[in-house]
Formats: C-alpha cells, structure tokens, sequence
C-alpha cells in the first residue's frame, strides 16, 4: 500500500529485512545454546560451541559497529554483509545442530544417562 505515494520510503523495507535476519540470527543462537546444553549434559565436549556463541558476540559486537561507521552512506550494502553473516551463521549453526542432535544413538545416551542419574537419586533418598 502507498508505494507510489511520498510517505513511503525504502528504508520500511530495509528495516523489515534487518527484523527477518536478526530473527534467523538468534534462532540459529538458540540453538547453538540447546546443543551446547546436551552437549554439557551428555558430559560430552562442548568447547567448540561455546566458542562459537563466543566469537558470535564479538563479530556481530565489534565487527558490524565498525562497517556501520565506515559504510554508513549505503544501507543496502551494509544489509547484504548482515544477511550474508546472518545465513553463515544459520548454517554452521545447522550444522552442528544436525550433528549432535540426528545422531539418535547420542541422544538415546543422554536419555539414558539422565534416567541413570534419577534412578541413582531415587535410591539415595530411600537410603537416606
């Protein structure tokens, strides 16, 4: 609606597609942080993903302030470095993801564990 008219503008739009790729930025940030969890649970290494979520905070903290100071005359520039950074991440995010949680057997490990674990505080409180 009202895009032949004055009031429109396309920084509506350049907004709209920050909102979707920051939207897919911290979907993928969640779910480096449930993978780093089982990981923690499973009592498997998890190194690799907390230094993933690590240097996510540093590139997206201080590497986009920079390009925002230095590209600050062309939005649409800076948007496509964002998306491309954003869909990068999404991906490797995938990846792990579908690495620690497609591999049923780990994931029938960790139940097992975790129902090891109940059943070991169950007879502790009965001892106790």
């Amino acid at each position: 609606m009202n895009a032949t008219g004055d009031e429109f503008k396309w920084e509506y739009i350049q907004t709209a597609i920050q909102s979707n790729l920051d939207l897919i930025e911290r979907i993928a940030l969640v779910a480096l942080i449930e993978c780093y969890d089982l990981l923690k649970k499973s009592d498997s290494l998890s190194i690799h993903v907390a230094l993933i979520i690590v240097g996510k905070y540093v590139l997206s903290g201080f590497g986009f302030s920079m390009l925002e100071k230095i590209n600050s005359e062309d939005g649409w520039t800076l948007l496509g470095f964002k998306a491309v950074y954003a869909l990068v991440f999404a991906l490797v995010s995938r990846i792990i993801c579908g690495g620690v949680f497609s591999s049923k057997d780990s994931y029938d490990n960790f139940l097992e564990a975790e129902a090891n674990k109940a059943y070991d505080r169950e007879l502790k409180k009965k001892r106790d």
